[in-house]
């Protein structure tokens, strides 16, 4: 039994230092890139990626868990003869990834994931492409990398399996038992969010982030989410597809302007589900709703997804959501998407991130640093005696940190804080509404978050700050903890934004139809600084803009005006709703397809 358990423990060990030797061979092979990181960043990288390393080579050792167990009878040059097999295999893969992602990487600056495999539709073209030296460096670094490494671990570590008896057949259990427990650390930890790029990111630098990252992982996590960006959703050819794209988002008008000053301090509180039916309830919500009496309450405003990492990534990025999986995950293409944070650090401003929750949470690190936050705040930089719910932080604490870091600021400062205690589990400290239904939890941690937002703009009304400062509440996402909306239904995504601050000039409500995309230019016209490049986000203060809200869920997207209510089902291709106009009209489908093509083209 101990023969075999040493045979994983230096199984696991030849694997991560294997992984470590790859970005060794990585930081070489990119050597333009290398020389212009100070060194002390290429050992940070190496350190950083550990985890990462330690996640793969976790399920190496589960899938040999469960070979051990089921070949407990072998014993002796039988069974190190099944796992020299075992091991060739995953040596011939996994070197091969290495090996080509080394070639990626320099010409396209990212992780090999399935990107490539679409230009196998051509095949002549894509080989043009590469000198046949390439192909010669190429095969002879992966033949020459797979005969040591084979060699090496038959000799150190399959050696020593030849001397082991065989075991008794009560101890299929044990590594059964040991083969689960490998999903603790292939998961990254026992916290809610999985492995994700996020856990080896830890700085501004791409280049950095990236040489932490371990291909043979990036690859296998891309192919499990082939689908989600990999689709199809043209309904028009390109060129009448823009064109009815370019009208719906036509803006020829001069938006009036609402603020007293074109650079304020700008805080954004984005509030985890805080859909807008909590309006309807002013007990629970008062703070909320005193807010959008006093303020520029934007009634219309709806959410682009159900889901915080959608809805993260159309409020600072200006983008919007996928049927699919989030765009925040493709940690390539945000890179090269326009970003609110590295626009206000254009424009001289001090940027800073709070969340209470594990800051790898929808790869959520990786986006804050692509962002340019200056300072980035999360449950590690509170004591462990904080950390009391589920997420992470509770909201009083945050709030109250997210205050009292003001004073230190310079300014003008841009500030963006994501709460998290009106999240599922709703484990917060008051106990006011009491009943164990999901709405009463919602309720009960929607009035204790509000009274949170309230003690935070209670003190900023009375600070030095208040005066030059615009405040910007919104949420993440709507929710269906008070009514239980089909994700079809677009009062699902039904969100408040609300402007307040002694910046603002100007209150009221403003009724057109909009979405988080929208946010961007509303705000940057008001600042007179250019937004071009957020394509599609429009402004909602403008009096040419013809406000249109867009959403999408799992299966399809809608899309609401004040004429036309459709919602179109990429699954069945058929309407499930459509109100107000000719299906030949389907903006909503030209929106997504030219939204899409988009994201495929970056």
């Amino acid at each position: 039994m101990k023969e075999r358990l040493f045979f994983l423990l230096r199984t696991c060990i030849f694997w991560v230092i294997l992984f470590v030797a790859a970005k060794i061979v990585f930081l070489i092979y990119e050597f333009h890139m290398t020389s212009q990181l100070e060194f002390k960043y290429c050992l940070a990288s190496i350190w950083n990626g550990v985890s990462m390393d330690i996640a793969m080579s976790s399920y190496i050792i589960l899938l040999f868990c469960v070979v051990l167990a089921f070949t407990f009878f072998l014993a002796g040059k039988k069974l190190a003869f099944v796992f020299k097999i075992c091991s060739t295999v995953l040596l011939s893969l996994f070197l091969l990834i290495i090996v080509i992602d080394l070639e990626i990487y320099r010409n396209w600056g990212f992780h090999l994931d399935m990107t490539p495999f679409q230009y196998l539709k051509t095949p002549e073209e894509a080989a043009a492409s590469t000198p046949f030296s390439i192909y010669l460096l190429t095969l002879s670094m992966y033949g020459a990398s797979l005969f040591f490494s084979i060699r090496i671990y038959n000799r150190c570590i399959i050696k020593k399996l030849e001397t082991a008896p065989p075991i008794r057949f009560y101890f299929i259990p044990a590594f059964l038992l040991l083969a689960g427990s490998m999903v603790i650390p292939a998961r990254g930890g026992v916290d809610v969010q999985p492995m994700n790029n996020s856990f080896v990111y830890y700085s501004k630098n791409i280049y950095a982030n990236h040489i932490a990252v371990n291909p043979v992982w990036n690859f296998f996590y891309a192919l499990n989410h082939v689908d989600n960006f990999g689709r199809d959703y043209d309904c028009l050819p390109k060129n009448e597809a823009n064109k009815r794209f370019e009208a719906m988002m036509k803006d020829n008008g001069t938006p009036p302007k609402i603020l007293k000053t074109g650079r304020p301090n700008v805080i954004i509180i984005i509030i985890e589900s805080f859909s807008s039916d909590l309006l309807e309830f002013p007990d629970i919500v008062p703070n909320l709703k005193k807010c959008a009496e006093e303020g520029l309450f934007f009634s219309n405003y709806h959410s682009v997804a159900g889901r915080s990492d959608k809805g993260i990534s159309a409020t600072l990025s200006g983008y919007p959501a996928h049927p699919g999986d989030a765009v925040i995950k493709n940690t390539v293409k945000i890179e090269k998407m326009p970003n609110i944070g590295k626009t206000f650090k254009n424009m001289g401003y001090y940027n800073s991130f709070y969340y209470g929750g594990n800051i790898n949470f929808a790869n959520m690190k990786s986006y804050s640093n692509i962002s340019r936050f200056d300072r980035v705040i999360t449950k590690k930089d509170f004591a462990s005696e904080y950390c009391s719910a589920k997420w992470g932080v509770h909201d009083e604490y945050t709030f109250k940190k997210y205050y009292d870091d003001l004073k230190d600021l310079p300014t003008p400062f841009f500030n963006v804080f994501f709460t998290l205690s009106s999240h599922d589990p709703f484990d917060v400290p008051d106990h006011v509404i009491k009943g164990n239904s999901v709405k009463n939890k919602f309720l009960n941690t929607a009035l204790y978050t509000d009274k949170q937002l309230g003690i935070y703009m209670d003190r900023l009304r009375h600070s030095k700050f208040w005066d030059n400062s615009l405040v910007i509440i919104t949420a993440d996402h709507g929710s269906r903890f008070i009514k239980p909306y089909a994700e079809t239904e677009i009062a699902r995504y039904h969100i408040p934004m609300i402007w307040t601050g002694g910046a603002l000039d100007y209150t009221g409500v403003v009724s057109k139809y909009g979405s988080q995309t929208d946010l961007i230019s509303t705000l940057l016209h008001q600042m007179d600084y250019p937004c071009d490049e957020f394509i599609f986000s429009k402004d909602l203060l403008s009096p040419d803009v013809r406000g249109f809200s867009y959403f999408t869920y799992r299966g399809g997207c809608g899309f609401i005006n004040k004429n036309i209510y459709q919602v179109y089902d990429t699954d069945s291709k058929s309407y499930l709703i459509n109100e107000g106009a000719k299906e030949a009209e389907m903006p909503g489908r030209v929106y997504l397809q030219t939204s899409y093509n988009y994201f495929r083209k970056i």
